[in-house]
């Protein structure tokens, strides 16, 4: 609709009190309907921003679990490779066989906590 058409047809409506009356109405109605989809509009947008922010604190508790487990494994192998180092340096009469070779994945997780000790750019550590 042109600038011109719309104007004809206000001035035809505003030209009696029944069309006065219907555009009043009509105006109101359609303030009515766009606040209403305004609400649902922010109810969504809300409801998006709780789910993100769940969402995040889950994945600071993992985080924080993982690293919390990932120390613990490694004050772990710290104090068996004391102990072992112990036992080493002790005059042995123990007559068991030697320990096996690790496994791979014993080696892997050796290398992970090697990897986690040493310092990178800017302090970068794995795991903490």
């Amino acid at each position: 609709m042109t600038q011109q058409e719309f104007e004809t047809i206000q001035q035809v409506l505003t030209a009696s009190e029944r069309g006065r009356g219907f555009l009043d109405e009509f105006a109101r109605r359609q303030r009515g309907a766009e606040a209403e989809r305004m609400l649902k509009a922010l109810d969504r947008m809300e409801s998006c921003a709780a789910q993100l922010e769940s969402e995040r604190a889950r994945q600071r508790r993992d985080c924080e679990r993982s690293a919390q487990t990932a120390a613990e494994l490694a004050e772990l192998v710290q104090q068996l490779r004391a102990m072992n180092e112990a036992r080493r340096a002790a005059p042995s009469q123990d007559t068991r066989p030697p320990p096996p070779k690790p496994t791979p994945l014993e080696k892997r997780f050796h290398a992970l906590v090697d990897l986690d000790s040493q310092e990178f750019e800017n302090h970068f550590k794995m795991f903490g």
